[in-house]
């Protein structure tokens, strides 16, 4: 006990001895009584905050913690420069603001944030976490709490067999992030960050068994990053297998994952598509390939007058004005679009140069079919 603290507590076994002489004999009215009880309250408080705290416990306190000088200086003085105990306190104190102001903040849209991928081994998880604003998801706080959430949410999918696991917003929250779950740990930093956040969802694809390819949209983005954690808007994940062992491939299959799962990202398809598609669009460009093209004729005056008319007529408004050529195009079948990367060929010409056959796929955008309030 310091000696401030000594002395306090002296003054006020002797202020408690005068006010008992003073009523000795008399009956202890409401106003004695609460006299009483304030000066000893007064007391208390003066003592705690007199208490003297330790240099080197304040600074190792709030380089341990994040949490601001007057905060340490608070739990140390409370606890009497007990570290251990100060840091408990901190924590929970944190806690219960953080819940408190993201009960606040409920209902709040979360549109901006986030995707964040990692990858080690046979596993690679992916997640999008959402804030109010993009300033927030620009600033670093909110990035290093990406970056740790993954890192965690990485960690727990280790023990995960399965070649894909997809969880919503209420299972991914209740993974566990060392003696907290994950909706826990983000709450707890809605109170320092100052906006409303949440882990939005999670996909989860093991090699094990499969290839996996991945690709994350940004202009910062650094597959071989010492944290292993990439960020963007867009991130996507491929599962894909080698067909044709003996046959060689124009790319490693590292390249073509990366390939793969940067046209989902670009291309956005909706489906794998069937051997049976590739097929049928196979015979329908060598049918078209096969007709003769019409001999061209000048068009007479006639013709060219009623031509606005007809292609009035011919224009469907379901097409959004685009001709059936285009939207043949803009197949939301994976294997019978456009290679990004060649559009000279179809994603499964790309498939077959290389050996490999799409099991499935991940793309995730940020705030997609999240509506503006």
């Amino acid at each position: 006990m310091s000696t401030c603290q000594q002395v306090l507590i002296d003054t006020e076994v002797a202020l408690l001895n005068d006010l008992c002489s003073v009523n000795k004999g008399y009956n202890c009215n409401a106003g004695s009584m609460h006299q009483l009880s304030s000066i000893t309250r007064a007391l208390h408080t003066s003592s705690m905050f007199w208490s003297k705290v330790s240099k080197e416990s304040l600074s190792k306190l709030r380089k341990k913690t994040g949490f601001t000088f007057s905060n340490c200086k608070k739990a140390l003085q409370k606890f009497d420069n007990d570290m251990v105990k100060a840091e408990e306190w901190l924590h929970e104190e944190a806690q219960k603001a953080g819940w408190t102001k993201a009960t606040k903040l409920h209902g709040r849209t979360m549109s901006h944030g986030l995707i964040a991928l990692q990858s080690e081994a046979q596993h690679t998880v992916m997640i999008e976490m959402n804030c109010e604003t993009d300033f927030v998801a620009r600033n670093s706080k909110f990035q290093d709490l990406v970056s740790s959430v993954t890192a965690a949410c990485a960690q727990q999918t280790r023990q995960w067999t399965q070649p894909k696991v997809v969880l919503d917003q209420e299972e991914v929250g209740k993974l566990v992030i060392g003696d907290k779950t994950v909706a826990d740990t983000v709450a707890l930093a809605v109170g320092d960050i100052g906006e409303n956040m949440r882990v939005r969802r999670l996909a989860y694809m093991n090699s094990t068994n499969n290839r996996v390819g991945y690709y994350v949209h940004s202009a910062n983005s650094n597959p071989d990053s010492p944290t292993k954690c990439i960020m963007g808007k867009f991130g996507a994940m491929v599962s894909f297998t080698a067909t044709d062992n003996d046959r060689v491939s124009k790319l490693s299959l590292k390249e073509v994952g990366r390939q793969l799962a940067q046209h989902v990202v670009g291309m956005n398809p909706q489906s794998i598509g069937k051997p049976s598609d590739i097929d049928a669009h196979i015979a329908a460009s060598s049918q078209s390939k096969q007709e003769p093209e019409p001999p061209i004729v000048a068009p007479t005056e006639s013709d060219t007058t009623g031509q606005a008319e007809s292609e009035q007529e011919y224009i469907d408004p379901d097409l959004d004005s685009e001709p059936p050529a285009r939207r043949e195009k803009d197949d939301s079948r994976i294997i019978l679009q456009d290679f990004l990367n060649d559009p000279d060929i179809y994603v499964y010409e790309f498939l077959d140069q290389n050996n490999a056959e799409i099991q499935d796929f991940v793309r995730y955008e940020c705030g997609e079919n999240i509506e503006e309030s």
